[in-house]
């Protein structure tokens, strides 16, 4: 009795374990739908740094010198985002080369 339960449950497990190797990820698909709109939040919270050091900085400054700090960080967001779009997101989600980085989608 003990043995033919044994034998089942191991069964079980084998074929339970192989059935799940042969089908299609949800994982994939669902990655595929994530990953977006994990890119515009953090989009989003950069966006929101900026402004966040542009507040700090024009607090610490004269008021003479505040629209000058306002240009500065309004340039470094518009550099970083440009470098962003023609190096980072081809390294981001370009086809990789061995899984490590992408390799096209360069500007």
């Amino acid at each position: 009795m003990k043995n033919r339960v044994a034998n089942r449950i191991v069964l079980i497990l084998f074929l339970g374990i192989n059935l799940p190797l042969f089908s299609e990820s949800p994982a994939l698909e669902l990655s595929k739908t994530v990953d977006p709109i994990w890119l515009i939040l953090c989009a989003a919270l950069v966006f929101f740094m900026q402004a966040g050091f542009l507040m700090l900085e024009t607090g610490l400054s004269r008021l003479k010198n505040t629209i000058n700090v306002a240009v500065k960080n309004l340039m470094d967001y518009i550099v970083g985002t440009i470098a962003f779009f023609s190096v980072g997101f081809a390294l981001m989600f370009g086809l990789s080369y061995e899984g490590w980085i992408g390799t096209n989608h360069f500007f």
